[in-house]
């Protein structure tokens, strides 16, 4: 994909892209020159974009930003479409269709997407009460063992608690499970270990 959008730049007369790996890198290039476009791939070498995605949206707010990654689309995508009007390109769609919506990303034509759903439908609405009370201990990282002590379950129903968790909210693990837990602004009270849904002004 790489190779397809420096010749998407040479064919339309833009500048050759710059490719950063790392937030840092993504920051200080930002920062050390004037872009128009970027092209974000979520995970990066030193952690998830999402992590400092406010910060670029504030601080540039004329940088036309779309995002093209594996995350999962129909949680991402509605999201990121919602709160900041970024588009989002799946890395398993075909590159043929992936590269036509690159291609008028850069034109700033618009780009036909599906329509989004309410981000009030959040997946963490469709966990039983159960659910509820085991999430907050899987986003502080204990075991199976762990949340069993504190909740008084054997360690075996807690993992099938924590694998219909991960299925309703679509991630495949709890690394993922807590990113989708701050892009939905889902934290823990460190007080009494109950799920804060935050309210958080959307962008338009």
């Amino acid at each position: 994909m790489a190779r397809s959008m420096r010749i998407i730049c040479r064919d339309e007369g833009l500048e050759a892209p710059k490719e950063v790996n790392s937030c840092r890198d993504l920051l200080s290039a930002l920062k050390e020159e004037y872009f128009s476009h970027l092209v974000l791939d979520l995970t990066l070498a030193d952690g998830n974009a999402m992590e400092i995605l406010d910060s670029i949206v504030v601080r540039y707010p004329a940088l036309k930003i779309i995002v093209y990654s594996d995350k999962p689309v129909k949680l991402y995508g509605q999201i990121l479409r919602k709160r900041y009007g970024i588009r989002f390109v799946p890395k398993n769609e075909k590159e043929e269709i992936a590269l036509q919506r690159l291609l008028a990303f850069f034109k700033d034509q618009d780009v036909e997407v599906k329509p989004i759903s309410d981000l009030s439908e959040s997946p963490f609405d469709l966990l039983t009460a159960k659910e509820r009370e085991l999430l907050p201990y899987l986003l502080r990282g204990l075991s199976p063992i762990q949340i069993g002590q504190q909740i008084g379950k054997t360690s075996s129903a807690v993992r099938t608690h924590k694998q219909s968790i991960l299925e309703k909210t679509d991630t495949e693990n709890v690394v993922e499970l807590k990113e989708l837990a701050a892009l939905y602004n889902v934290s823990v009270s460190s007080d009494n270990w109950t799920i804060v849904q935050k309210k958080k002004r959307m962008r338009f």
